[in-house]
């Protein structure tokens, strides 16, 4: 009994030092557990959000439309930047058709003018004379020498003998490389031929003076150069 006794005031002055710290005035907050809701009206909440647009399985696929619809929309689109909004679709076909026409009728004058280019090019090779031959180049330069042109005889000299080696024309841009080809081909040529595109520079691309003597050694010069090419070949 006197246990009981002992605890029960103990409680009571446990109790009153609390109320003691409590501000007076104030409500006392009882605190609750929150309400969770039940299944169904949870169920129902998912459903409702689930069923929006945003969660469809086709959301953001283009609508089904006919092939009409979709030309009518690339017309649209392609006039819209130029101002030709509002027109009808039978407008923008018939400028699309003249656009084609018109890129048609430029590409055809385009192809029948180079067609036309090409043609007078042939007809220009066709209407430029052959090459001289040899023997003309030959005769040709004992006229000149006969009539005291020897520049212009040593330089035909030099051709025709150029003309009869046979060489090919990637080697015929320049004195050197038929030089250096005939060397590779026939190397006893090479000698006399280096003094004979000497002599023919100095005569037609020099200021030195041109007579009969140096047409002479021309001459002579090209005529060991053609005995020394066939005794190779022999």
């Amino acid at each position: 009994m006197a246990v009981a006794a002992i605890g029960a005031q103990a409680g009571l002055a446990r109790a009153g030092a609390k109320s003691a710290h409590k501000p007076a005035g104030l409500p006392e907050i009882v605190q609750q557990a929150p309400e969770l809701p039940d299944r169904e009206s949870t169920s129902l909440k998912l459903r409702e959000i689930l069923s929006r647009p945003e969660f469809a399985a086709d959301y953001g696929k283009p609508p089904d439309t006919s092939l009409l619809e979709r030309l009518w929309e690339f017309l649209k689109k392609l006039f819209g930047p130029l101002g030709l909004v509002g027109w009808s679709p039978i407008g923008y076909v018939a400028v699309l058709l003249m656009t084609a026409l018109v890129v048609f009728l430029l590409t055809k004058m385009i192809w029948e003018f180079s067609v036309h280019l090409r043609a007078r090019a042939t007809e220009a090779d066709e209407s430029e004379p052959p090459p001289p031959t040899v023997e003309a180049m030959l005769k040709a330069a004992a006229e000149a020498a006969a009539r005291g042109d020897f520049r212009q005889a040593v330089r035909l000299r030099f051709n025709a003998l150029v003309s009869s080696l046979g060489l090919p024309s990637v080697a015929l841009r320049t004195n050197h490389q038929i030089l250096r080809n005939l060397a590779q081909d026939c190397p006893p040529a090479r000698s006399p031929m280096a003094e004979l595109v000497a002599c023919f520079e100095d005569a037609w691309y020099g200021a030195f003076p041109c007579g009969g003597t140096d047409y002479a050694m021309a001459c002579s010069l090209a005529t060991t150069v053609e005995q020394a090419v066939k005794g190779a070949e022999a």
